[in-house]
């Protein structure tokens, strides 16, 4: 048993001097050039926000198919909408750089925002981009809430939480790895 304790606490003190030796981003200065990552989403029913990550904006695209309202705050200049099917604009403020598109169709929305908020049902997503999306289940008539999934991993799709915000990174966060360190082993019965 003091082996199996001598290495859990050997590995511990590893990571916590990797993790000072690995350069973290700055949260409070924005990325030039941020990593981009894609995600998948889907619910019968709920709602999700698009938001930055510390001082660098959401940035990429958003492709969905979806009835309900989507809310476009903070678009770039150089930033563009564009819809299908019955979506249409219901309201633009100039001032305060807002969009609400309303319908059951299309949209794609690509470039840097301050945030992306959506709400309705039948909604089919894919973002490649950089940001923190934070999903909000709702239970469907068969008790599911939505899903979500990393392209890398198709078959482990995620379920939305509907006790509150479920965080999605993208791209997806890593563990912080170091060159030649392998994380501690757990005990087993053997150990004792």
């Amino acid at each position: 048993m003091h082996r199996s304790l001598s290495t859990a606490v050997a590995g511990v003190v590893a990571l916590a001097l990797a993790a000072q030796a690995t350069p973290q981003p700055d949260m409070n200065k924005p990325i030039e050039n941020p990593p981009y990552g894609t995600v998948f989403l889907s619910a019968n029913v709920g709602s999700f926000k698009i938001l930055s990550r510390g001082a660098t904006p959401a940035q990429g695209t958003l492709t969905m198919s979806f009835s309900g309202t989507v809310l476009v705050a903070g678009l770039s200049k150089d930033g563009r909408v564009s819809t299908e099917g019955k979506v249409i604009r219901e309201y633009q403020n100039e001032k305060y750089n807002r969009q609400v598109f309303h319908g059951t169709g299309r949209i794609v929305v690509r470039g840097k925002f301050g945030g992306l908020q959506w709400f309705g049902r039948n909604m089919s997503a894919r973002f490649d981009g950089y940001a923190v999306i934070r999903a909000f289940g709702e239970f469907d008539k068969n008790l599911e809430t939505g899903r979500w999934w990393y392209p890398e991993e198709p078959d482990k799709k995620r379920y939305w939480s509907p006790n509150g915000a479920t965080p999605i990174s993208v791209p997806r966060d890593r563990p912080i790895e170091s060159p030649g360190m392998k994380p501690p082993t757990r005990r087993t019965k053997d150990d004792d």
